[in-house]
Parts: C-alpha cells; structure tokens; sequence
C-alpha cells in the first residue's frame, strides 16, 4: 500500500455525532463528506478551497448555515432532513441535477 497516496485521500463520516459546529479549514483534501444523523448539527464551513471534494451529504441535522466555500468539482450535495431554512454561501451550482433537497426552504447567498 502507497501510504501517501492513502493519506491525500480523505473520506470523512460522521454519524450521530454531537457536534453544533463543524470547521474543516484545515482539513482541504476531503474527498467524500458524509454527516448522518448528527441532529445538533447547525453550521458546516468548508475551507475556502476544497477542490478535491466529490459528493457532500448531510441528512436529518438542524444545519441553517452551510459555506462550501470553492468546491469547484462538487459533483453531488445532498441536503435530506436538514433544518427547515438553510443559508448556502459559496455555491457554484454546475450541473444539472448535483442538489437534491428533502424537505426545506433555501437560500443561496
């Protein structure tokens, strides 16, 4: 196994974590971000350049303020469960079909 290789890769799940905040500034390389059940969830912010990061999910959380920040290959967000009224900064919507929202009001900004 090539242990750089391994280590440029991240792939980040959370599940029924307590957390109210989430930082990853200084977690750039993520390239998969599952966040699953983490019902205290209320704000998510990316670093301002996450170029490596592909699918991003978040279901059943209380999350109002998601900054992606430059996500400039994100392929999918999906947002299920979330909080009835959620800000989206920073969002580079490039193709069809990448969001797919549960049940919620949004606001991009």
């Amino acid at each position: 196994m090539n242990l750089d290789k391994h280590r440029s890769k991240w792939v980040t799940t959370l599940s029924r974590s307590r957390l109210r905040t989430l930082n990853l500034g200084l977690a750039p390389n993520h390239e998969k971000l599952i966040l699953a059940e983490c019902k205290d969830l209320e704000k998510l912010h990316l670093p301002e350049r996450c170029i490596n990061l592909r699918p991003l999910l978040l279901t059943n959380s209380k999350l109002r303020t998601l900054d992606i920040g430059m996500t400039l290959n994100l392929e999918k967000l999906v947002l299920d469960k979330v909080s009835k009224s959620i800000t989206i900064s920073g969002m580079y919507l490039t193709r069809p079909g990448m969001v797919h929202l549960g049940y919620m009001a949004l606001c991009i900004g």
